[in-house]
């Protein structure tokens, strides 16, 4: 009798979803939606907001590696560099968003923006790791800063 009702409620919650010994069955993990495919203007502003700040994150990343791999002064150079380029970005995307002011899609076109310099940025420091800061073409380190499908 005690092995029925055991079996009875052990089928009970493998039928009910129950993470039980029954059910050790794994669902895949859901795919981001690209943000693109949202069906809100305000999912949409969210969803490219995270993407830019983890493009940005990308290139600090970049920046560090860059710390290492290339000689003090020349680093020292690129960090003067990098700081006007910052400027240049924010104040370009500022004004590509400004075509937009008061609507609803400036923050999404100011964040795509935002990744789109970014990833140009990238694209242009990432050679930096290689042999001959890219002269030879890419290499291993370089490949890491490839842009992703989203």
């Amino acid at each position: 009798m005690m092995h029925r009702i055991a079996l009875i409620v052990g089928l009970t919650a493998a039928l009910n979803g129950s993470p039980t010994a029954w059910n050790t069955r794994q669902t895949p993990a859901k795919q981001p939606v690209p943000c693109g495919d949202l069906t809100t203007q305000f999912a949409m502003n969210e969803c490219f907001g995270r993407q830019a700040l983890q493009d940005q994150a990308k290139l600090d990343a970049l920046l560090k590696e860059l710390s290492g791999a290339l000689e003090k002064s020349e680093f020292g150079r690129l960090t003067a560099v990098q700081k006007v380029w910052t400027s240049y970005r924010d104040m370009h995307c500022q004004w590509q968003a400004s075509f937009f002011e008061g609507g609803s899609i400036q923050p999404t076109e100011r964040s795509t923006c935002l990744s789109s310099v970014i990833w140009n940025r990238i694209d242009e420091l990432k050679w930096n790791l290689c042999q001959g800061h890219g002269m030879t073409g890419e290499c291993a380190a370089s490949r890491k800063y490839a842009r992703s499908e989203r």
